[in-house]
């Protein structure tokens, strides 16, 4: 009986392994159409995927960011495959390391250069609203000197004046997509340009590339991030600003840490 009871043990010890000796990894965000191959259900926030396993992404732009306790924050996007008319991937060979930690630098803007950089450079993403610094010796702010925004919406030419409270400029949602005291939708305007005016002209500064994500699709982001994630407080901020770049592209990082403070508490 001894001798059978080795031999089940050792049996048991040099069988392969499966999903128990896996790296299992949570979705943290889903971005297009992205379905688990054999389930064919879609993926979404919060799943659990392996490394073995195979996913149908919809196109070449979907991505998915995942995290697990082994490898960190991961990004998984498709690769063409020979012969198939589907992109169906296996998640080990597609898995790649997240955007890596960002400066953390703040200060606002301190001349027209940084302010070209900041609002028409790629694509600002604010979650919420923010306040952003502007030096006054470069962009004094007062009931002469403001900034306004100019955009199209539905053939019509909409100037929004942008408020501020002493040097610091207001980038609020609410206030700039709005016509008539109506609110409309960002993704209905088109051409938006930042512009400067003072008390004997009208100064065009850069096109205003600020996009704000949609608050409740940010909040179940960060929240997932930190039910699968040991990090707390600084080290946590760090992470998820990379991890916001991933899925949306450039953030703010002092808008961040407010937003989260705001949203979430003390971190």
């Amino acid at each position: 009986m001894k001798t059978i009871f080795a031999f089940i043990v050792v049996a048991l010890s040099l069988a392969p392994h499966t999903s128990v000796g896996q790296d299992i990894y949570y979705v943290l965000n889903v971005k297009g159409k992205v379905t688990h191959e054999r389930t064919r259900v879609l993926l979404k926030i919060n799943d659990q995927i392996a490394v073995k396993d195979a996913l149908v992404f919809s196109s070449l732009t979907d991505a998915v960011v995942v995290i697990s306790s082994k490898s960190g924050r991961m990004i998984l996007r498709p690769k063409p495959v020979a012969k198939s008319s589907e992109l169906v991937c296996v998640v080990s060979d597609i898995l790649n390391p997240g955007t890596g930690r960002l400066s953390a630098r703040s200060g606002g803007i301190s001349n027209a250069i940084e302010m070209k950089n900041y609002f028409g450079q790629d694509s600002l993403h604010i979650l919420g609203s923010c306040k952003t610094w502007v030096a006054p010796t470069a962009y004094p702010m007062n009931s002469s000197n403001f900034f306004f925004i100019r955009y199209s919406w539905r053939g019509q030419v909409i100037n929004k004046k942008l408020s501020h409270d002493q040097d610091s400029l207001h980038l609020n949602p609410l206030e700039i997509y709005k016509v008539d005291g109506i609110a409309i939708s960002q993704k209905e305007v088109r051409d938006a340009k930042l512009f400067y005016k003072n008390s004997t002209s009208t100064t065009e500064v850069t096109r205003f590339a600020v996009l704000f994500p949609e608050e409740s699709a940010v909040t179940q982001l960060v929240k997932s991030f930190q039910l699968h994630s040991a990090l707390k407080g600084k080290p946590f901020i760090d992470e998820l600003i990379p991890l916001l770049k991933d899925t949306y592209g450039k953030t703010d990082p002092d808008n961040v840490r407010v937003w989260v403070r705001k949203n979430l508490g003390p971190y």
